[in-house]
C-alpha cells in the first residue's frame, strides 16, 4: 500500500563506512544503501567520511544527500555502482573541497540498490581551461587557467618555443594567469600550462589554446562628432588594420554615401562634405572589409545648425574733435561664428597703415586726426550667413 505522505526523511549522523539503511515499507519497496570511502591518496591529506546520511521522497522522487567535510582545494569524486564487491564505479559529481562540509546529492527514485562512496585525489585537477584566442598583431593577450589540487600549486606556461619565463613582454608565466604584451607573429602557436604540487602531476590536465593573429579588418580610430552651422565643410576621418587590400564605404542619414559635387573620399578613410545642409543632420559611419570580413566604426553623430547673420547692437556715433586727437569708432555686433569687419571712410575701404588701425576689428582708430580725413565712416560686418552695415558716423576736426 503506497504511503500517504508527500515527502519522507530518513536521517543518520555521524561518520559511515559500510553503512546501510533501509527506506520505505515492504509495499514501497526497499532501497539499500551502502556508504563507503577510499583512503588519502597523499600525504597530508585526510581521508573522506560520509557524514549526514538523509534521504528524501516527495511525491514523484526519492533524493539521496549527504555531506562531505572536505579540504580546501583538495579534489573529490563522489561514485556509486549497483554491487558492493563488483562492477565499476560511475561518477556522480567532482568538486574541489571548500575546507567546509560539501553536500551530494544524487535521484534515487528509481533505485533499489546502490553502493556509494567518495575518493580523494590531491593532485592537480584544471577546473576551467584557457580559451584560444585570435588577437590583431600589437594588442595584448591574457590566458586564464583555473585549477584545484592540495596547496601549493605551481605553474609554468609553454608556448611555442617551450617554457616561457617573464620578460619584457610575457607575464605571469608561472601563474594562473599568463598576459603576453604587444603580440606578434612569432607569439603564433600553442600553448598550455603544466600545474604540479607535492603529489605529483600525473592527474593534471594539460590545457591547450593556440594563438593565431586575426587578419580580418578592425577599426584603430572612429570618426568623431561634431557640431557645425549650414554651409561649413564636414571632415570626418578613421582609421583601420587588416590584410590589404582593405576597402572603405561611408555610410551617412541617408544611407550610402557616394561622392558628388559637395561629397568626397567617400570610399577611403576621409570623408569631406562641403556646404553643409539642414539635411545632412545625422549619424555617420566607415565599413572597412577585407577578404576576411568587415568592420564598422562607431557612429559619429554630426549635428549641422541653422545660423545667425551679423546683427550691430551698439552702432557708431558721430563725432567732432580737435584736429590731432585720435578718433575712436566701434560697434558690438553679434552673430554665429566668425564676425568679420570691413571699414569704409570718405575714401573707401580703409587699410591699416600709418595713422590707421583696426580696420578689421569692431575697433577703428585714426590717431593725429586733421580736416582732411573729415567725412563718413561706417563698418560692414559679415559672415557665413549674411552681413550688417552700421549707421554713418560724420567725423569732423576743428
Amino acid at each position: 500500500m503506497r504511503q500517504s505522505s508527500t515527502q519522507q526523511s530518513v536521517s543518520h549522523s555521524g561518520s559511515h563506512r559500510g553503512f546501510f539503511a533501509a527506506i520505505g515499507t515492504a509495499g514501497c519497496g526497499i532501497a539499500l544503501l551502502a556508504l563507503g570511502t577510499t583512503p588519502c591518496a597523499g600525504q597530508g591529506v585526510n581521508s573522506p567520511t560520509i557524514q549526514n546520511l538523509s534521504i528524501i521522497q516527495d511525491a514523484n522522487t526519492r533524493t539521496l544527500k549527504m555531506w562531505v567535510p572536505t579540504q580546501e582545494g583538495v579534489n573529490y569524486t563522489a561514485q556509486f555502482r549497483s554491487q558492493p564487491g563488483a562492477g565499476s564505479w560511475s561518477q556522480i559529481t567532482n568538486f574541489p573541497g571548500s575546507g567546509s562540509s560539501d553536500p551530494i546529492t544524487d535521484n534515487i527514485t528509481s533505485v533499489s540498490k546502490r553502493f556509494y562512496r567518495v575518493a580523494v585525489d590531491p593532485c592537480p585537477w584544471v577546473r576551467s581551461q584557457p580559451l584560444s584566442r585570435n588577437p590583431y598583431a600589437g594588442e595584448t593577450v591574457q590566458l586564464d587557467v583555473t585549477a584545484t589540487g592540495r596547496l601549493p600549486l605551481t605553474f609554468q606556461w609553454n608556448g611555442p618555443s617551450g617554457p616561457l619565463s617573464d620578460d619584457g613582454r610575457v607575464s605571469g608565466s608561472t601563474t594562473p594567469n599568463l598576459i603576453i604584451a604587444n603580440v606578434d607573429p612569432s607569439d603564433v602557436g600553442n600553448y598550455w600550462v603544466t600545474i604540479t604540487n607535492l603529489h605529483g602531476s600525473t592527474s593534471c590536465v594539460t590545457a591547450g589554446v593556440r594563438i593565431s593573429l586575426s587578419q580580418a579588418p578592425r577599426i584603430l580610430i572612429d570618426p568623431q562628432s561634431q557640431t557645425l552651422l549650414v554651409g561649413q565643410t564636414l571632415e570626418l576621418w578613421s582609421t583601420a588594420s587588416g590584410a590589404q587590400p582593405l576597402a572603405y564605404k561611408w555610410y551617412g542619414p541617408a544611407g550610402l554615401m557616394a561622392d558628388d559635387g559637395r561629397i568626397g573620399g567617400s570610399t577611403t578613410t576621409n570623408l569631406t562634405v562641403a556646404n553643409l545642409q539642414v539635411v545632412d543632420d545625422g549619424g555617420y559611419s566607415m565599413v572597412v572589409s577585407n577578404s576576411f570580413g568587415m568592420a564598422t566604426s562607431a557612429v559619429a553623430t554630426v549635428r549641422v545648425q541653422l545660423g545667425l547673420a551679423p546683427r550691430i547692437t551698439t552702432d557708431l556715433l558721430s563725432q567732432t574733435v580737435i584736429a590731432g586727437d585720435t578718433v575712436n569708432l566701434s560697434v558690438v555686433a553679434t552673430g554665429t561664428g566668425t564676425l568679420n569687419y570691413e571699414w569704409h571712410g570718405p575714401s573707401g575701404i580703409l587699410s591699416d597703415g600709418g595713422k590707421i588701425s583696426g580696420v578689421t576689428t569692431a575697433n577703428l582708430t585714426i590717431s593725429n586726426f586733421q580736416t582732411a580725413e573729415d567725412g563718413d565712416y561706417y563698418v560692414v560686418v559679415s559672415n557665413t550667413f549674411g552681413t550688417a552695415t552700421s549707421i554713418t558716423a560724420n567725423v569732423r576736426a576743428q
